[in-house]
């Protein structure tokens, strides 16, 4: 409800933000079944950003749409990197992607997960990976580390019963509202659907304007690489957020 709102007002006050919903609308009209702009603006009858195959494709087009606003007043990333779903905006953001292109993989992105809705929970867990890893080794593979994003932050995903167990072990853990199970097993039955649709979908990559950092290798990827198999993994595979900034900072780059 923060993203619609912050839309709502950079929409009232920016041209060039609206433009970029307008277009981010048209591009992704294709492939959903709702207004991107009734979203925003809660119009009656409009889906709720509680569904995952909407609020993601919400996301994509409010993100590119603020890259858009800050590159008009100046603001150019020299590299850039993104978490989950924001690895998508990021390959938008830095040439390999169309807007076409981007929000049919959004779009596709987002149904297949709404595929998993209700059979997942994620929990925020404040702890290093490698104690993190040790408590989890008594769950018999309910639940997995989805996500590292820092020293002591990580993503926990799994079965719903089994993320709140743990909920109720940990002290620093709290449940996120996310109720498919990302980055765990329960995706590698659809990998090939996943595959096969992005595929299907005929996305043409351009070369990078800007360097791109991938969470999955942890380093700069080239456009060649953001194939159909990438982005099944990057459904599939823990997003190593933190080791992936560590890198770029290794790299020079600061934040």
């Amino acid at each position: 409800s923060e993203w619609a709102e912050m839309a709502r007002e950079l929409t009232r006050a920016s041209d060039r933000f609206r433009e970029h919903l307008v277009a981010c609308e048209r591009a992704l009209e294709p492939h959903v079944d709702w207004s991107l702009r009734a979203v925003l603006e809660g119009h009656e009858g409009a889906p709720g950003l509680d569904r995952v195959d909407v609020v993601q494709p919400v996301l994509f087009a409010v993100c590119s749409a603020l890259v858009g606003l800050w590159r008009m007043v100046g603001i150019e990333p020299d590299g850039v990197v993104g978490h989950g779903l924001g690895e998508l905006t990021a390959a938008y953001v830095a040439g390999a992607l169309s807007l076409e292109d981007a929000a049919l993989l959004v779009a596709q992105r987002s149904m297949v997960l709404a595929e998993l809705a209700g059979q997942g929970a994620v929990a925020r867990v404040s702890m290093p990976p490698d104690d993190l890893a040790t408590a989890l080794e008594g769950w018999d593979g309910q639940l997995t580390v989805a996500a590292i994003d820092g020293p002591n932050s990580a993503l926990v995903a799994g079965v719903p019963s089994a993320v709140a167990e743990l909920i109720a072990q940990v002290a620093d853990a709290t449940r996120l509202p996310i109720d498919y199970p990302r980055g765990t097993p329960a995706l590698d039955p659809l990998r090939d659907t996943i595959v096969s649709q992005l595929e299907d979908g005929q996305i043409s990559l351009g070369e990078l304007e800007i360097p791109l950092y991938s969470t999955i290798r942890t380093d700069k990827i080239v456009s060649r690489e953001l194939d159909a198999e990438y982005w099944s993994r990057n459904l599939r595979l823990p997003a190593r957020f933190s080791d992936t900034v560590e890198k770029m900072l290794d790299d020079g780059y600061r934040f």
